[in-house]
This record gives C-alpha cells, structure tokens and sequence, in this order.
C-alpha cells in the first residue's frame, strides 16, 4: 500500500460511521483529494481542531491501488484561518472560497495554480477587506482552469468591444458583445470589466479598488460563472448574500 505526503487545503468535512470523518481537500500535487481520518469525531481526538474548512495542513496518508480515498496517518497544521470565524464576512467567504476549489479541481490531477490561488485568498481574508479578496481569488481561481472570460474580446465571435457588452446566465454567464447577443442577456458594466482585467493581471495584492456596488456584481458573475462550469450550485453564496 503506497504511502503519500503532501500539503492540502480542507475544502469540505462529511461524517463517516460513528468517529471517522471524510475530509474533501485541495492538494497541490493530485487535485481534489479524499482522505478518511479515523476517529476525527472522537471527544477525545487531537483530528478535529485541525480539520477546519480553510485550514492548510502537511499530511501524510495511505491508499491503496483502487481505493476511492486514502487513510490519514499523519497531520501538522501549517496556516489556521479559524480566527476569521469572529468575522461573518470574512468567514464567509473562506466558505465561498472553499466550495469553488471544490467545484474546479481535478480529482487526481495537479493543481499547482489553484492551490496557490486559494492559499493566497486565504490569506487575503486576514487582511480585513474580505469581499474585495473574494473577488481577487474567483478571479485567479477561474484563470487557474481556463474559465476567466475577462478581457477585450467577444467571447463569442473575437471581435473587441466596440459596443455594449451583455453577459448571458444560459451560455455559463460568457460576454458577449451587443450583436451577438441580441435582447438576450443583461448589460455588463465596461468599467467593472476593465477592472477585473486589471485585478486578473495584478492578483490579489493589487491596487484596484472597487465599490460595494461593484463588488457584489462581481462575485455574483464570478461564481455564475464556477456553476455554469460545474453544473452545481454554490450553497454557500446564499449565506454571504444576506450579509
């Protein structure tokens, strides 16, 4: 039975028989990764303080050739982001944060950019300024995969903006320009896009400042855009809509 050690991100935490837990996580090096942690239920257990959704973790587990996931044998705790749950903003948004890694990566695959750009967002949280580092993160995280459509052009035909731009929720939330796409879809703000650009080209500690307003249009079509991928709704942003 091979014996792995990698760094992960908790993504999600689901309950297993009476003491174990199935941990859901983001690993650099294979992607979307599942590992059993035996006991992490347990009162008693040093498992559950440092199995928390956003934690950074040094794991080292097992899995054998066709097992669906791998026994945890090992955990240290690199980064703990638990202090952002006095903070239903910031907290929040770890949670969005989490359930998009989750909808993007790759079971089985590396995920080197995505990994980075969650522990960046992360990190980003830390800072006070939560939803203009959700933004940031969505951001990375779509161009992480090939999803980010910002930019100059007509998703659909190439041409550059010359025209309004119009975002259409039935093709995956794309942009498209005023003749492509009709009276379908809903005006995209031109100066929201430049921004994003701006945002994707400068990362999360860029300098672009956006309006709550702003905000708020933005993640709404960031994560249009994560569930038009996956085919699976956010749960999560419902929570971060009512604060």
């Amino acid at each position: 039975m091979a014996l792995f050690r990698d760094q992960v991100v908790v993504l999600r935490l689901y309950p297993y028989r009476d003491r174990d837990r199935v941990v859901h996580t983001l690993s650099r090096e294979r992607g979307r990764l599942g590992l059993l942690a035996r006991g992490a239920r347990s009162p008693r257990g040093a498992l559950a303080p440092r199995l928390m959704v956003g934690n950074r973790l040094e794991v080292t587990y097992h899995r054998g050739p066709n097992a669906s996931l791998g026994t945890l044998r090992e955990v240290s705790l690199v980064t703990d982001h638990q202090g952002l749950q006095g903070d239903l903003d910031a907290f929040a948004s770890l949670e969005v944060m989490a359930e998009v890694a989750d909808h993007l990566a790759h079971e089985g695959s590396p995920e080197p950019a995505l990994f980075d750009a969650l522990c960046g967002g992360l990190v980003a949280l830390e800072g006070g300024a939560a939803r203009r580092g959700l933004v940031a993160y969505l951001v990375a995280a779509l161009a992480a995969t090939g999803l980010w459509g910002g930019g100059g052009r007509c998703e659909h035909c190439g041409r550059p903006w010359t025209e309004e731009i119009r975002e259409l929720a039935g093709e995956g939330h794309a942009l498209w320009c005023g003749r492509c796409a009709g009276e379908r879809g809903s005006p995209f703000p031109v100066g929201l896009l430049l921004a994003l650009t701006r945002i994707a080209a400068e990362g999360v500690d860029g300098r672009v400042v956006l309006t709550g307003e702003q905000e708020g249009r933005a993640i709404r079509w960031l994560t249009g855009r994560v569930e038009g991928q996956s085919r699976r709704r956010l749960k999560s942003v419902a929570f971060l809509d009512v604060l």
